[in-house]
């Protein structure tokens, strides 16, 4: 589900957004006066409709047959089947004030006015999830975190959009649910599967080459890169060749801000050479106290405007935006100004990241399974992977030597998989200060951790993969006026003689789940700058 709106006041009028439906059943359905009803839980929260509910009523004799879609959006989207009458002015979808972006919660209701599915959107504006009832929490859970404004997609890149990872899955998760995935109103939304990313091997193609054939981004897709050569395009700065040797990859938007690119498949594993610098970036001031710079290389997804994340404390972010799901290296580069010599931060993370959430510390819904200051090491080449076994919850994680397995939360009685003996421990230690292993809530035990273990639970007992291999990046020196001049946006290479196979029994569309919404999305505009 994906609500793509433009950041100008001149672009109000988004005419590329649409709502997916899919039917999972085995027969057709009836949704002759069905409503999707968009509310905003933000600025306009608890005003009128037309501002902040849209409602739209699905006209009469309209039905979906088994396996079938059908989408509501304008006249010029793809397959549409359903163009209502949107309020004068405005989008098909709410948001904050009809020129920015704004969080809402999109519901899925029949002519009995039962919550069918729904998807909360943009989580982490003001007031964050607060305004969500029960019932749709009950669909969403923490809803989809990151921001979901319009992109301009030029090129060879391909446009997309907030889809379920498969057809009709729906684990009343959204974070765990849902990725940017290609755009395909009334069509398939399922991606190839393979266990394992490969990285391609480039050695052979022309530098600023973008890779098109593996990835899609959201704003700059990967490039080849020359790590001998400074072009000044896409390497900034000669570096060493990886331990694979040749040409390598780089994956960020030297316009600056954020970006994400995305593998065209869905995998449980990832392995990489990874360079990391640890250098100074000698661009702070006194009057630009902290500089600093962000990449993941993680499986799951993450939003396309990559807001800067703070998990270990050490930028000055209260808040971040970054949608970030799943599990992934994270690399966190923070420089200081203190008035003589600079104050230098290299961290590279192992993080648990859940089905996303607040990234700062205090609010404890990302998790940092591994934590290594890279400050005073040389930068280089280091082998980073994760591995993820969807059918225990084990995660396995290796940087160069070092290996760090663990098990996701919810596994309260620590045997390596979450299922329904760790549902009966919580019931037993229901209200209680006591301790259980893999709590990532922590307190007083209650209705968040059996939360917590549903939402894991779901995702160990549903046959399926976790998501796409992501690649994140965000600076915050050129947003001051700074150069890319030090700086190292996510570079990476293929490990020699590693592939990735077929997924042995690939995950087959569920057949008992009914109907749910899988998708909304638009193309239009919104081209920097992004909120950090």
């Amino acid at each position: 589900m994906d609500d793509e709106r433009s950041a100008a006041a001149s672009q109000i009028t988004d005419t590329r957004e649409f709502v997916e439906l899919y039917n999972a059943g085995a027969s057709s359905v009836d949704i002759s006066g069905w409503q999707i009803v968009a509310k905003q839980i933000g600025t306009n929260f608890g005003a009128a409709e037309g501002t902040g509910v849209f409602t739209y009523t699905l006209p009469a004799s309209t039905s979906i047959s088994a396996g079938g879609y059908f989408v509501m959006g304008a006249a010029i989207v793809p397959n549409v089947n359903y163009t209502p009458t949107f309020p004068t002015g405005k989008s098909m979808l709410p948001d904050g004030a009809n020129t920015t972006n704004g969080n809402y919660v999109l519901e899925l209701r029949n002519t009995s006015n039962v919550l069918v599915d729904a998807v909360a959107d943009e989580t982490f504006r003001d007031p964050e999830r607060t305004n969500l009832t029960p019932e749709q929490v009950a669909q969403t859970a923490g809803g989809l975190w990151g921001q979901d404004p319009s992109f301009n997609i030029v090129g060879q890149n391909k446009v997309y959009s907030t889809s379920r990872y498969q057809n009709g899955r729906d684990t009343n998760n959204n974070g765990y649910d849902f990725g940017m995935l290609p755009v395909t109103p009334g069509a398939s939304n399922n991606l190839p599967q393979n266990v394992s990313h490969t990285i391609p091997n480039v050695d052979s193609m022309v530098t600023e080459t973008p890779l098109s054939t593996n990835y899609y981004a959201s704003f700059v897709l990967p490039r080849v890169m020359d790590p001998a050569t400074a072009d000044g395009i896409v390497n900034q700065n000669v570096i060493p060749a990886s331990p694979q040797g040749g040409q390598a990859i780089m994956a960020y938007d030297e316009s600056g801000g954020g970006n994400a690119a995305y593998s065209k498949e869905l995998v449980k594993k990832f392995d990489l050479y990874a360079y990391i610098e640890t250098g100074k970036l000698n661009q702070t001031s006194s009057t630009d106290a902290q500089d600093y710079e962000t990449s993941i290389y993680g499986l799951g997804t993450v939003d396309g405007l990559f807001g800067s994340p703070n998990p270990a404390g050490i930028t000055t972010v209260l808040s971040s935006s970054n949608g970030a799901t799943g599990y992934g290296w994270m690399i966190q580069r923070v420089e200081n100004y203190n008035g003589g010599s600079k104050d230098d931060t290299t961290l590279l993370m192992l993080v648990d990241f859940g089905d996303t959430g607040d990234s700062i510390a205090s609010d404890n819904e990302w998790q940092i399974m591994k934590k290594y200051d890279l400050s005073a090491v040389a930068s280089g080449w280091h082998r980073l992977s994760i591995e993820y076994d969807p059918a225990t919850g084990i995660v396995t994680a290796k940087n160069d030597a070092d290996t760090i397995v663990f098990t996701e939360s919810g596994d309260y009685n620590n045997d390596g998989v979450v299922n329904t003996a760790d549902y009966v421990m919580w019931r037993k230690l229901n209200g209680t200060s006591a301790s259980m292993k893999n709590d990532g809530i922590a307190g007083t035990i209650g209705s968040a951790q059996y939360d917590e273990w549903k939402a894991q639970y779901s995702m160990t007992s549903t046959s399926g993969l976790l998501g796409t291999f992501y690649v994140g990046y965000r600076e915050n020196i050129l947003d001051l006026s700074g150069s890319f001049s030090t700086a190292r946006p996510p570079t990476f290479d293929m490990i020699a003689g590693s592939g990735a196979g077929s997924l042995v029994g690939a995950v087959p569309e569920p057949g008992t789940i009914g109907l749910a919404l899988v998708g909304i999305c638009s193309v239009l505009i919104a081209r920097r700058r992004r909120i950090g």
